[in-house]
């Protein structure tokens, strides 16, 4: 099962660090919400099921935005991280 690490506000709605099996990331957010709550899927999604612009999930170190987006595939090994974008000046 895939490993999932929360950072910043959004670890305060669920475990920091959990598993989960899903197939991908899409599958993953929608088990997340249903282990931990709607609260959490308002952070990260918006009301269309769009990632929020200020949420970033990688996995394995890379951003869903450079792989498939939300349809991103699983394997049991995955590390996926769900974290706020820093910003800053």
């Amino acid at each position: 099962m895939p490993k999932v690490k929360l950072y910043g506000h959004i670890a305060r709605y669920s475990s920091p660090e959990l598993t989960v099996a899903s197939r991908n990331v899409r599958e993953l957010l929608e088990d997340l919400c249903k282990l931990s709550g709607s609260r959490l899927g308002e952070l990260i999604l918006d009301s269309q099921g769009k990632l929020r612009e200020f949420i970033r999930i990688y996995v394995n170190q890379t951003d869903i935005r450079y792989l498939a987006g939300l349809e991103t595939e699983l394997s049991s090994d995955d590390v996926v991280t769900i974290m706020p974008a820093l910003a800053g000046g």
